[in-house]
Parts: C-alpha cells; structure tokens; sequence
C-alpha cells in the first residue's frame, strides 16, 4: 500500500460512512440519544455546507471541475470543508457521551491529522478546514446541548 493510499484511507475517517456507522451502532445499541445527535449533527453540517456552497463557491486546489448541475457544483466547492465539519462534531458528541477527557484528545488528535490531510491530499487549503472545524465544533455543541429538546418538541422515543 502507498503512502498515498494510506493518506486517503485515514481521511475517510472524517467521511459519511463513519458517521452512518456510528450513528447506527448507537440506534442498536439502544442509545436513542445518541443517535439522534450524531444523525443531526451529519443533516446540520450537510444542510449548513450545502448552503454556503451554494452561494459561495470555492475551487479546490486540486482544480476539480465543477458540472452543471447543482449538487455537481456542490461537490466540486472547496469551502468550508465538510470533513473537518464532521468530524470536529464528533469530538464535542462522543466526547460529551462518553464524558472522557481521553476520548476528546483522541478525537481531536484523529480531526487535526484528518484536517491535515485534506490539505495535503489537495482537496481543501487551510481556511476550509479552519472554518469547518469551528462549524463542526459549534454544530456539536447544538447536538449536545439541545438534542432532548428537539426529541421531546417532536414526540420522539429516548
């Protein structure tokens, strides 16, 4: 395996699957809670992205085109960065789960190295990644500080 291929694999870490992956492991493990945080979390930062993506777009330094049609554009922007949105959520959300100070400088060590190598793989230069993260952080914060509310405004089993 190339250091290349190492480098994408270990970015994947701040992709859907891994939010998918952990947010259905807590739907199975019973941990409604949870869930519902993660999986909010992931709608905020996609709605949050798409929206300024949208407005604003940005190219990659890796000069992806961008097609015609709108979620085209969407994906070819590089700002703010989603990955570094993602997974800077996960830190305030598992963190705040698991009530750890170990699992925060693990997450944190894991969205910094992350963030990093989405500006080395070319995909997002530093403000992207600056900017997601502070999204990712003040969406984690929304997910844990107000999920019950919103649970309980919408009926929904704890």
């Amino acid at each position: 395996m190339s250091w290349q291929e190492r480098i994408q694999d270990t970015s994947a870490f701040g992709g859907i699957p891994l939010g998918i992956a952990v947010a259905l492991f807590a739907l199975a493990a019973g941990k409604l809670l949870l869930f519902y945080q993660i999986a909010g979390a992931l709608a905020l930062n996609y709605i949050i992205v798409a929206l300024i993506r949208t407005f604003w777009f940005e190219q990659r330094p890796d000069k992806t085109a961008a097609g015609k049609s709108w979620l085209s554009k969407i994906d070819a922007s590089s700002f703010p960065s989603l990955h570094a949105g993602r997974i800077f959520s996960y830190i305030i959300i598992l963190g705040s789960f698991f009530a750890s100070v170990w699992v925060y400088i693990l997450m944190g060590a894991l969205a910094i190295l992350i963030s990093y190598l989405r500006i080395r793989l070319k995909r997002h230069y530093l403000q992207d990644v600056a900017i997601g993260a502070v999204m990712g952080l003040l969406i984690g914060w929304f997910a844990v500080n107000f999920a019950m509310s919103i649970v309980r405004a919408l009926y929904l089993p704890i």
